[in-house]
């Protein structure tokens, strides 16, 4: 929903890889990252080996991502299942520069984690990622995207503010003609 249709998204921590997987029906260019080699394993067993490599958070640069055959921009980075949560303490402010540099004008970064636990928390994602130069746009409840009002689980937007994504008129919406 927040895209333009053949937007180019990397998931970090993209743990078994189906939500890569379903980027890609959608019609997406999407790749993933996860630092387990175990749950990568089903990731090749169940889609493209192709979308998929070893690397986490702390190795997003443009070169690491190169190297491994990688698009080095992205119009969205995905962290979508508790990846804070094993991310180590006081890395918040590295992984949100590492986002930014990596993401489009007008890219976004799509946070869904546990709110208040975790070694790093939404409030330490919030402050790092405004120090990385990304705003908060949209903060909700769940990924049914119910309103946010201190909920266990929280769905964040950020967006780099340099640019917008581009939509090229109405998307899956048919608009009559007159």
């Amino acid at each position: 929903m927040l895209l333009p249709r053949a937007s180019t998204v990397l998931d970090v921590g993209c743990g078994t890889g189906s939500a890569v997987a379903h980027l890609r029906v959608a019609g997406h260019e999407a790749y993933g990252i996860d630092p387990d080699d175990t749950v990568l394993k089903v990731a090749y067993e169940n889609f493209d080996e192709a979308w998929y490599r070893s690397g986490g958070g702390a190795d997003l640069t443009g070169p690491w991502l190169s190297a491994r055959e990688l698009p080095t921009t992205y119009d969205a980075v995905t962290l979508l299942g508790n990846v804070l949560a094993f991310l180590p303490a006081g890395t918040a402010d590295d992984l949100a520069e590492r986002v930014a540099a990596v993401l489009r004008p007008g890219g976004l970064l799509v946070v869904g984690t546990t709110s208040a636990t975790g070694r790093v928390t939404i409030d330490q994602l919030d402050r790092a990622s405004e120090d990385a130069g990304l705003r908060l746009v949209h903060r909700f409840a769940d990924w049914h995207l119910s309103p946010y009002r201190e909920s266990p689980w929280s769905v964040s937007v950020y967006q780099e503010p340099n640019g917008a994504l581009h939509f090229e008129g109405p998307d899956g919406i048919f608009v009559l003609a007159e």
